[in-house]
């Protein structure tokens, strides 16, 4: 098995474990005992959903963001590259590029 794989089972497993332990603690911690108070019920609480929103937002911006940023610089480099080339073909798309003759041709 190689490092990457091996790291990444080992991260996995603890993550794994460590949120299955949370799980454990918080039922127990947090289990209805009788003659214990009740929970309030707040339905439709507006400023809960705002930061709920914002939060969720932030984070898959964010992730997508860093994820992307290469994507799309690896992306135009490909194009301009296959611009430059002299046989006019834009490889990973598997077409020739559009511009055979006029000012943006290489002949």
């Amino acid at each position: 098995m190689d490092d990457t794989l091996a790291i990444t089972l080992v991260i996995t497993g603890v993550f794994f474990v460590g949120i299955n332990l949370f799980v454990v603690y918080a039922l127990l911690r947090y289990r209805h005992r009788p003659g214990g108070p009740r929970a309030v019920h707040e339905p439709e609480s507006k400023a809960l959903e705002r930061w709920l929103i914002g939060i969720t937002t932030v984070v898959t911006v964010s992730s997508l963001l860093t994820g992307l940023r290469q994507g799309i610089v690896t992306f135009f480099q490909e194009i301009i590259s296959s611009i430059l080339r002299e046989d006019n073909h834009i490889p990973f798309m598997e077409m020739p590029f559009p511009y055979t003759s006029g000012p943006f041709s290489s002949n």
